[in-house]
């Protein structure tokens, strides 16, 4: 059994069990506090805590390790989804409220998710809202709110199954995936090409040109490429994503297709106006 190779630190723990069932599951937590990936794996080490996870990830995006993919690590206040499950804990951006966390730290659950998946045979990935799903969460086995109402909304609202899916299913030259994300939602190429004249007239007709043009220069020029999504819309009706990426543009465009559709469809972001 491989061990991921996007742990940047690890401490191992002597608190975890013998691993006696295949990985079918995995299960995500929030660390309830701002950390590092450090930080968080080495809170692990005491045998008074009595708690492990698998993988750790910080506010900053590094992944730790506290317990190795073969052996249980107690998570989840049930062994029998421990025993089934890579486990997950990932930091917070803050303490309280909707206990959010960083687009760093998400990135790297997804990344991470993903490695998990195709190394252990994990063919696509869903949240039922039940044990029966291959996304668990703590609440399902114990009176707790983790992992906290933000990550809670991103698994029920189907953003972190599908980025996960858009991933490991096979890919092909129509698939729009760019650093690990899928930006489908923003890139239309009869829309992009028909809006902007420039680009036919330097030669950029086919759908795979054009894509190149945006991954390469369109959205550092704040390019609309869909009809369903503006960066300056979302910019100026977001001031929260205003005061985080400023002139980045293509945050903008990443961070919509991570979180920010799903957001926006559920009601908990405003629709661009």
């Amino acid at each position: 059994m491989s061990e991921s190779n996007l742990v940047s630190y690890r401490n191992l723990t002597k608190n975890y069990s013998r691993r006696t069932a295949p990985i079918s599951k995995i299960t995500i937590h929030h660390a309830a506090g701002v950390g590092t990936a450090q930080s968080i794996v080495d809170g692990f080490m005491p045998a008074t805590r009595k708690a492990s996870a698998n993988y750790c990830i910080g506010n900053d995006g590094k992944i730790g390790q506290s317990v190795l993919e073969c052996h249980r690590a107690w998570t989840s206040s049930s062994a029998w989804n421990d025993n089934q499950a890579i486990t997950i804990e990932v930091s917070n951006s803050q303490r309280g409220g909707d206990w959010p966390i960083s687009d760093a730290a998400y990135k790297s659950l997804i990344d991470l998710c993903v490695d998990i998946c195709q190394r252990n045979g994990i063919k696509t990935v869903n949240y039922t809202g039940t044990k029966q799903g291959v996304l668990t969460t703590h609440r399902m086995f114990a009176a707790t709110t983790c992992p906290g109402q933000y990550i809670n909304n991103l698994l029920v609202n189907g953003s972190i199954a599908s980025q996960i899916n858009a991933r490991l299913r096979p890919q092909t030259i129509s698939d729009r995936i760019y650093e690990g994300i899928d930006l489908s939602p923003v890139f239309n190429a009869t829309y992009y090409g028909g809006r902007y004249p420039d680009l036919l007239a330097a030669g950029l007709k086919s759908p795979d040109q054009l894509w190149m043009h945006f991954t390469t220069f369109g959205m550092l020029e704040a390019r609309q490429a869909s009809a369903d999504f503006s960066p300056v819309t979302y910019r100026n009706t977001n001031p929260d994503l205003n005061a985080a990426f400023s002139d980045d543009w293509e945050a903008y465009y990443k961070h919509y297709c991570m979180v920010g559709k799903a957001e926006i469809e559920s009601g908990q972001r405003k629709r661009m106006i």
